[in-house]
């Protein structure tokens, strides 16, 4: 197995950007999926030598545009052949009373947090078990292990990260796969600006 490589969902911004910095120490080869064209105008600036030296690379991509997904599917087994490392790390949240908070955001939250989890790991699988020692990192949250007021879609949508990624997980032992392990990150609030305005229960502050 030649050098390590890894894709990240959601890369350009937040958490993904500091798992960049953090796999690039590493030397692995990372490539971005992000579809925040502001974010990643931003992050192909601070990132112009790693993406110059072949290190990182950067595509803009709507994780709810199926055809669009799959296509890069193709790309990303073509270049590399396997992946070590996947880390499905897109999400977005909408706060707010659950009646008051328009039912196209609550559909939008599923949308992203969930649905476009289970195409990419759908898509993906495969090339990550063509490392033995691949890992399968799922961004979930504290909220789905407990449920937030105010944030009941966002909860919905990781509890169900959760439940869909332990499925797997036991589905892998069963039949005896021996990779991709699977991880599921379940963090209480992260100050990335994601939460910005949003209360925290008490004793537990922004990580």
């Amino acid at each position: 197995m030649d050098r390590r490589r890894a894709l990240i969902t959601g890369g350009a911004k937040g958490m993904g950007k500091e798992f960049t910095k953090l796999l690039l120490n590493q030397d692995y080869q990372v490539w971005i999926l992000d579809n925040d064209q502001s974010s990643l105008a931003q992050f192909k600036t601070e990132f112009q030598t790693e993406i110059q030296a072949g290190d990182l690379r950067i595509t803009g991509l709507d994780l709810l545009d199926f055809s669009a997904v799959t296509a890069f599917q193709y790309e990303l087994e073509s270049q590399w052949g396997h992946l070590s490392l996947l880390i499905n790390n897109a999400g977005v949240v909408f706060g707010g009373e659950f009646s008051r908070v328009e039912l196209s955001n609550h559909w939008k939250t599923i949308d992203i947090n969930l649905k476009s989890l289970i195409t990419i790991t759908h898509l993906f699988l495969p090339l990550l078990q063509r490392d033995p020692k691949s890992l399968l990192i799922q961004m979930a949250s504290v909220t789905g292990l407990m449920g937030l007021a105010y944030g009941t879609t966002y909860s919905a949508s990781k509890w169900g990260v959760v439940g869909f990624s332990e499925a797997l997980r036991e589905e892998l032992r069963v039949t005896s796969a021996s990779s991709p392990h699977i991880c599921i990150v379940c963090p209480n609030y992260i100050d990335t600006g994601m939460f910005d305005g949003s209360k925290h229960p008490i004793f537990m502050p922004k990580l």
